[in-house]
């Protein structure tokens, strides 16, 4: 299968990628983790799947942001997550906002 900007339920279905083992962090952090899976998100975002190198599985959500010519980044950070090739490492920092949300902050590829 061609790598795709973003994979698809039914793609992630057919390619044997379970979800439900990558949780969103609990507490903020910083770490570094290997880019495993990309999926389109339901509200112009991309949820991105990853792998810790001290072995936790976590997804982070990066969003459409129009300001920054229609990429899809951190907060941070002006990478277009959607382009970096799975398999891809990065240091990565995100928080936990007052509702209790995760918040993506920053990915520098390493």
């Amino acid at each position: 299968m061609v790598e795709k900007r973003g994979y698809v339920p039914n793609d992630l279905e057919e390619m044997g990628f379970d979800v439900n083992q990558y949780p969103f962090p609990s507490e903020a952090g910083e770490t570094t983790a290997t880019l495993v899976m990309r999926k389109w998100g339901k509200r112009c975002n991309l949820i991105c799947y990853l792998d810790t190198d001290d072995g936790q599985k976590l997804k982070l959500i990066a969003y459409r942001d129009d300001r920054k010519g229609g990429k899809y980044t951190t907060r941070e950070n002006d990478i277009c997550m959607s382009r970096q090739p799975l398999g891809s490492r990065w240091k990565i920092k995100y928080t936990i906002t007052a509702r209790g949300n995760t918040s993506w902050l920053s990915a520098e590829q390493i």
